[in-house]
């Protein structure tokens, strides 16, 4: 039989859990969307969550020109409570983490020739990352505090810890059409990112701190596809080849709060075949043979 006072503590538990649930079930319903000159503006109340996205892409389609020049625009942001431990055993009140990110995105797609076909597509993104744990008081189920702790930090050490974090992304295809039944498609698709932080909350604060330490990330995907249709689609194989491209730098902690340098590089290639045979309009069996890894 459980102790009384365990008991007492489930049903507090429970109660409060209740509670959320049914705080959740109502603010649930308070979703907005609004149309304004261009502008998606979508806002989603949860329990301890507030998100918010804005959304904007102009430009120009089905020109001499172009088939289509846009360049786009978001903003996101939000802010959420950690409310308990992985489990449910440890309620939290003061734990809190977040994130805003912007960026753009930029497409261009046109015909150079009437089978070869071009299109470009570059984006770009900032994003600012935030955790806070420094509170001095221990907290119910019900968000009172019960009593001052003897340091601060509810999970582990005190901490409040922000990260930045840009990102790049660009892709180009090109594709040519050999009559009906044959094309050849080109692809390339590099990626960049590098991340660094900063811990406000400095145990000693003349050592060096991990967050500061550079990290980055550099990717390229490259491939070559030739396809060949036969018999009305009803038989489709396309063979390819792939190159991998795999670049990462970053610094480590190591004792005595020195840094060391890693970093990884990698270069594979690769081949393959896909094969399709489409015996009813409802029923295909396809086959594909893609050994190449990174």
């Amino acid at each position: 039989m459980a102790p009384e006072g365990r008991v007492i503590a489930n049903d507090e538990k429970d109660a409060a859990i209740t509670a959320v649930i049914e705080t959740a079930t109502k603010l649930a319903r308070r979703r907005r969307t609004i149309h304004l000159f261009g502008f998606e503006i979508a806002i989603d109340v949860n329990v301890n969550t507030i998100l918010s996205v804005v959304t904007l892409e102009a430009g120009w389609v089905d020109q001499p020109w172009a088939e289509r020049l846009t360049l786009g625009g978001f903003a996101a942001h939000y802010d959420k409570q950690l409310a308990h431990n992985l489990v449910m055993t440890v309620p939290y009140g003061e734990v809190t983490y977040g994130a805003t990110v912007y960026g753009g995105t930029a497409r261009y797609s046109v015909d150079l020739a009437p089978d070869w076909q071009l299109e470009l597509v570059a984006a770009y993104s900032h994003r600012i990352m935030r955790f806070v744990d420094s509170s001095e008081w221990v907290y119910d189920w019900y968000g009172n505090r019960v009593r001052q702790r003897p340091k601060p930090g509810e999970i582990a050490d005190p901490t409040h810890q922000t990260q930045w974090q840009d990102a790049g992304f660009g892709r180009a295809t090109s594709s040519w059409s050999f009559g009906a039944e044959q094309a050849l498609r080109l692809s390339l698709s590099p990626s960049y990112a590098r991340r660094t932080g900063d811990e406000r909350i400095q145990p000693n604060p003349d050592g060096r701190d991990p967050l500061n330490s550079r990290q980055r990330l550099f990717t390229l995907v490259s491939g070559l596809e030739y396809e060949l249709r036969l018999a009305g689609d009803r038989f489709s194989n396309v063979v390819f080849v792939k190159d991998y491209a795999y670049h990462s730098a970053t610094e480590e902690s190591v004792p005595g709060g020195m840094l060391r340098d890693r970093g990884v590089d990698r270069h594979r290639l690769g081949a393959g075949d896909a094969l399709r045979v489409l015996l009813w309009p409802w029923l295909s069996l396809r086959a594909s043979v893609d050994p190449s890894r990174l």
